[in-house]
């Protein structure tokens, strides 16, 4: 075993007052009789193997079923150092095994087997001393033995795969891609066997782990790891958009291959010869990919038609790019391979964010005086209209927000609420993932940085970091 967050182990939750119960069941039925030790053995079968059970420990099974046949067909007479030996072998797998009798509670187990390597290799222990003491044939105790090895070793691969994906869903979570997230997501309920209702609950149970991978982000380690999962991730995603491509209801529009990006353009931007970013994103995404597309692939598109980044997309530039890559299939191939050829910047950036200036308090905050300007019944495009003549469109000012505000409020004025209020209604509204109440973090208690803001300012991601409010309507 192998831990992968920062060479410590994460510590396992507190038990509950449930499990305190059960482990005094255990204690009424651990005593020498045949019955007791079959049902603790078929307990521990169906923990590994019962409907709904823990992928990982699948593996592991077999190993139960052999040793109940092995102690109970026949039964066994065990006394003396033979009968301390198996129940001691028993209760350290019942310890280990708890967590998988709760499926809110499954993924902490794999990542608690995954990063406490001491515990997982007693459990191993545990179990494989018991068969060496079983007083059976040599072979078919070797047999057992080997039986027992490999599934183990199959065990530590797979909570290995779910503890690299979750610390990927951090990283997604961190660099603000959300169709990576929601793919990431998917493929950890397959893997965990749950569905995404009990998936979002097991992820609740998961903050030490997160907190723990949050500090390596802060610190820029774990690059190659990161890299390999991102460069599997967009690979996935790249293999399930050809998937959606080959099952389009409306392919005919892509049989001319060479027409296709013109009737794009002008499926969308009739008459004009240059258009905003989003606007080709939207466009662009709704067109082809039929959903989102991962930012990094997007932020490669965009060196291709707007690489000055001047916030526009030329009818001529999109040209060029299809007529060197005529298939849409070849650009995205293309697009994705330029990000895998250099996917170490995709990771973290060449120098953090600054960490922005605290913000003044009420008060230190000096009044603001702001003019008294009449509002004008029309405003302008946001667009140079020098350059643009057919965008150079009046829009209208819609003053319905006004009045619907002062006629709910029954006064000349809106409603309002202090800005510490409204920020804290916006946040209860948006707790993380990881979090299991509303208990803020320690950091955001004490007034250090928080873990996630210390990660975002060193991950290559597309969330704004700043003080600074952006208000749409």
């Amino acid at each position: 075993l192998r831990a992968n967050v920062s060479g410590h182990a994460v510590p396992r939750s507190s038990g509950s007052e449930v499990n305190q119960g059960r482990a005094q069941d255990a204690d009424r039925t651990s005593g020498n009789g045949s019955s007791s030790l079959r049902d603790r053995l078929v307990s521990l079968q169906r923990l590994c193997s019962g409907p709904g059970s823990l992928a990982p420990l699948q593996h592991l099974s077999g190993t139960f079923e052999d040793l109940r046949l092995a102690l109970c067909e026949p039964p066994l007479q065990l006394r003396g150092a033979r009968q301390r030996v198996v129940d001691d072998a028993l209760e350290v797998a019942a310890d280990f095994l708890d967590e998988a009798d709760y499926p809110i509670r499954r993924l902490e187990l794999v990542l608690h087997a995954h990063t406490d390597q001491a515990s997982t290799q007693r459990f191993f222990d545990a179990i494989r001393g018991l068969i060496e003491s079983l007083p059976c044939d040599p072979v078919e105790q070797e047999l057992m033995s080997q039986s027992w090895n490999s599934g183990c070793v199959a065990f530590v691969e797979k909570c290995r795969e779910i503890y690299e994906l979750h610390a990927y869903l951090v990283f997604v979570d961190i660099k603000g891609d959300r169709v990576l997230l929601e793919q990431t997501g998917r493929s950890l309920a397959r893997k965990l066997g749950c569905s995404a209702q009990m998936l979002k609950g097991c992820l609740r149970q998961t903050g030490p782990w997160v907190e723990a991978f949050l500090r390596v982000l802060a610190n820029g380690e774990q690059a190659e790891l990161l890299q390999r999962l991102h460069a599997d991730a967009l690979r996935q995603w790249l293999v399930s958009w050809h998937e959606r491509f080959q099952q389009l209801p409306e392919r005919h529009r892509f049989a001319e291959e060479a027409q296709h990006g013109h009737k794009f353009w002008e499926s969308y931007f009739t008459y004009l010869f240059k258009i905003t970013w989003p606007d080709f994103v939207e466009a662009f995404e709704t067109f082809y990919l039929l959903g989102k597309c991962p930012v990094d692939i997007m932020s490669q598109l965009r060196l291709r038609v707007d690489p000055n980044f001047g916030h526009q997309v030329s009818r001529s530039t999109w040209h060029s790019l299809v007529q060197e890559r005529s298939r849409i299939r070849d650009v995205m191939d293309m697009l994705t391979e330029e990000v895998l050829a250099d996917i170490g910047p995709k990771i973290y950036r060449a120098e953090p964010l600054r960490r922005p200036s605290p913000l003044r308090t009420q008060e230190s905050e000096q009044p603001v005086l702001v003019p008294q300007v009449r509002p004008q019944p029309w405003f302008p495009f946001a667009h140079n209209a020098s350059e643009d003549g057919d965008m150079a469109i009046p829009t209208p000012h819609d003053l319905r927000l006004r009045q619907g505000a002062q006629a709910e409020s029954g006064h000349g004025t809106a409603p309002s609420m202090p800005w510490d209020e409204f920020v804290a209604h916006l946040c209860s509204q948006n707790v993380p993932w990881w979090t299991q109440g509303e208990q803020p973090p320690l950091e955001d208690v004490t007034g250090e940085e928080p873990l996630r803001m210390r990660a975002l300012r060193m991950v290559n991601s597309c969330v704004a970091y700043t003080h600074r409010v952006l208000l749409f309507r």
